[in-house]
């Protein structure tokens, strides 16, 4: 049976964050011709990628995918779906057509993408523990291999071009440099971290899944809870086209909307 889902945009002084009925991950994108955000959302357990309009109005997007986990959006407007259950990164064109960017090779339970800045794809390899990036041709490499990670999940790239992991086994987020060396950024207050998202003033927002919360770091790594008692477990975060918090991706039976517990 199909989530029943509503959406609903933040507003201030209170930003309200809206629960998502899925298992997977969302991603939003601003169209260029309307600035309106429109928000992609992938359902894990039963293989569709919804999206919704600037309204919360729901449509299928794709169905018929076997595990799809991570989003991205390129800068043309393209959707990337990490399959875990086929092993490959589809991509999707905004009119829903879909071609296979890249498969096999190291690719061993992808869960979450990132693009950085010059277009290269980057992809959280579950099973080994590496960040594989893609360049534009679909070409694999190993960018980095590092058994701290511990099942790597979200990943997120801050305004400096570097990138963040979260380590879902390992309870932590980890910051890398460009050439893919592994630092400690925080492991406050995280239990089962999954998805990554960062403001426009470069605060990661961190879906927490075993403590039910979705944190905040500011870029020292100083965390706080961003929203309390999600009812469920949060999967995944995503931004406004303002660089706003915007949503979040939970399993759970029921509709809850969560709000923040501060205000700004």
């Amino acid at each position: 049976m199909h989530p029943r889902c509503w959406l609903k945009p933040i507003h201030s002084p209170v930003r309200t964050l809206l629960a998502i009925l899925l298992v997977g991950s969302v991603v939003a994108t601003a169209s260029a011709q309307t600035s309106a955000t429109k928000i992609y959302v992938s359902d894990t357990n039963i293989g569709d990628i919804f999206k919704f309009d600037a309204a919360g109005n729901r449509t299928v997007f794709a169905t018929g995918l076997s595990a799809p986990t991570g989003l991205a959006i390129d800068s043309t407007g393209n959707l990337y779906v990490a399959d875990a259950g086929t092993l490959t990164i589809d991509k999707y064109d905004p009119f829903g057509a879909m071609t296979v960017f890249s498969s096999g090779g190291f690719l061993n339970q992808p869960r979450g993408l990132a693009f950085d800045s010059s277009g290269a794809l980057y992809v959280a390899n579950a099973n080994t523990n590496q960040i594989i990036k893609i360049d534009s041709t679909g070409q694999q490499s190993v960018f980095a291999s590092n058994a701290l990670f511990n099942v790597p999940f979200g990943l997120a790239f801050d305004r400096n071009g570097l990138l963040y992991v979260s380590s879902t086994n390992g309870n932590a987020v980890y910051k890398l440099d460009s050439s893919g060396n592994a630092t400690l950024f925080s492991n406050s207050g995280l239990a089962g971290p999954t998805g990554l998202a960062f403001d426009a003033a470069d605060n990661l927002f961190v879906a927490n899944v075993q403590g039910r919360t979705i944190e905040k770091f500011d870029p020292t790594g100083e965390g706080t809870v961003f929203v309390a008692n999600t009812g469920a477990d949060p999967y995944g975060t995503a931004l406004d086209h303002h660089r706003e918090p915007l949503r979040c991706a939970v399993q759970h039976e029921h509709n809850r909307e969560v709000r923040p517990n501060r205000t700004g």
